[in-house]
């Protein structure tokens, strides 16, 4: 993997992480 995708996947994976702390309608 390239440093610039491991860097989007890791910006990603934090959004990721913002959101499973929102409410989510089951």
């Amino acid at each position: 993997a390239k440093p610039h995708t491991a860097k989007i996947t890791k910006e990603k994976f934090d959004e990721l992480e913002e959101v499973e702390v929102l409410p989510r309608p089951a």
